[in-house]
């Protein structure tokens, strides 16, 4: 894709959309330097830690809506950002940004064999709802909690 192609479409968002594409830019290479340096089980609980002051809430039907497209931004950030991002952190960063507006998405981590054996994938869901994930078949499995690190 051009730079004028990505231009264009980023000035196609709404201001708001733009607010979340920027922060979600700057975001995840943080995310995915954290997941590295110190690994899933204490980067998720530092997310954890960092959003667990906002009360939750039920999600409204704007709220699914506005968590959908906050995970489609995910996954242009993902392939935009300084450092390239795969799903998790790209799940970590919507989760993060879910739970500190209030709401209570779930982190899923999945599995399915696929040609060349097993892939794992990540993503969020909300009130039951997987976000951005068309055609999702993996199994997702338990997650430890995430105070547990």
């Amino acid at each position: 894709m051009s730079v004028s192609g990505a231009l264009s479409r980023f000035v196609a968002l709404d201001a708001r959309e733009r607010m979340l594409l920027l922060a979600l830019l700057l975001v995840l290479p943080c995310i995915r330097v954290s997941l590295r340096l110190w690994g899933f089980g204490r980067t998720r609980a530092a997310i954890s830690r960092w959003t667990s002051r906002y009360p939750k809430r039920a999600p409204s039907a704007r709220d699914l809506q506005t968590a959908e497209s906050l995970a489609e931004l995910a996954k242009i950030a993902g392939r935009r950002a300084p450092l390239a991002a795969t799903c998790l952190p790209q799940a970590l960063a919507v989760h993060a940004v879910l739970r500190r507006r209030g709401l209570d998405p779930e982190l899923k981590i999945g599995v399915r064999k696929g040609e060349a054996g097993f892939e794992a994938h990540a993503w969020v869901e909300l009130a039951g709802l997987p976000l951005a994930q068309p055609g999702l078949d993996h199994q997702p499995f338990q997650l430890p909690d995430s105070d547990g690190g």
